[in-house]
């Protein structure tokens, strides 16, 4: 209902796999689309998350991973995969996954909370996921 009165439109399986996304951290399934719009639409970007997250580094760290992401066949994008990935080029740059994961929190959602970051991708898929990763730079330099 909230969708439709937001000009939304999305399939049942999609509104059903946000909803198996977000159900620990909701009371009231009308709370679901107020606290995941940027499941539904452009994510907004909470300046003040962005200015406690960017730092030198979060533009390459981030551009990695999209490319990592972009690497991945459509078909194979999924939790497992996108995780096996990123964990991987983590270890390869001696970083660990608590190094990226409030960029990618940024990146994909724009706010502090929610999901765990390979399900919201793996909802949100790959084409929307890279987008999302690789707008952050100029979404953040318009705040």
């Amino acid at each position: 209902q909230d969708l439709q009165s937001r000009g939304l439109s999305f399939s049942d399986e999609y509104v059903g796999r946000v909803l198996l996304l977000i159900r620990e951290r909701i009371t009231n399934i009308v709370d679901a689309v107020p606290f995941a719009l940027y499941m539904f639409s452009d994510r907004t970007i909470d300046a003040e998350f962005y200015a406690k997250t960017w730092t030198p580094d979060s533009s390459d760290r981030v551009s990695a991973i999209a490319d990592l992401c972009e690497a991945i066949p459509e078909s194979e994008f999924t939790h497992t995969r996108v995780h096996e990935t990123i964990q991987a080029f983590l270890a390869s740059q001696s970083l660990k996954f608590k190094d990226v994961a409030n960029l990618l929190r940024l990146a994909l959602t724009g706010v502090s909370v929610g999901a765990g970051m390979m399900d919201t991708m793996d909802v949100l898929g790959k084409e929307r996921t890279i987008e999302r990763l690789r707008s952050i730079r100029s979404a953040g330099t318009s705040l």
